[in-house]
């Protein structure tokens, strides 16, 4: 477990300077970007709710696969890291993160969307928690 954590800490210091390093340098920071915003895109431009469906399941195929050949290919005995490990596991966490926040704002959208069409045909959201008496009479 220490080695892990310690791992971690040195992965996420060397991520920390070289991206600290691109971005008062002016190297290419947008290539880090670049990719995420893309990915925050992807379900925010999806036609529906069924479409964002089979997106988010085509993308958490792509991206279990991806990490898993990751785990596979760090655990051999063999395999020699190095700093640049630790900002492709970056750059892919940004790109896994810009989806799942663009899939949340586009449910967040559908919602907003379904509550301004219900008030805009002046019928009230039912909630199935409401505290009105019950309709069997207890």
């Amino acid at each position: 477990m220490k080695e892990g954590l310690l791992g971690f800490v040195i992965s996420f210091a060397v991520t920390a300077v070289t991206l600290w390093w691109m971005l008062f340098n002016k190297g290419q920071f947008y290539v880090l970007f670049a990719p995420a915003i893309v990915a925050l895109l992807i379900p925010i431009a999806m036609p529906s709710l069924k479409w964002l469906l089979g997106s988010a399941a085509f993308f958490s195929a792509g991206a279990t696969t991806l990490w898993v050949q990751h785990i596979h290919v760090t655990s051999l005995p063999t395999y020699t890291g190095s700093p640049g490990d630790a900002l492709g596991v970056v750059m892919f966490m940004l790109v896994v993160a810009g989806f799942i926040c663009g899939a949340v704002i586009r449910v967040m959208l559908a919602g907003i969307l379904a509550m301004r069409h219900r008030a805009q045909q002046g019928t009230p959201a039912e909630c199935p928690t409401s505290t009105s008496p019950r309709q069997d009479g207890g």
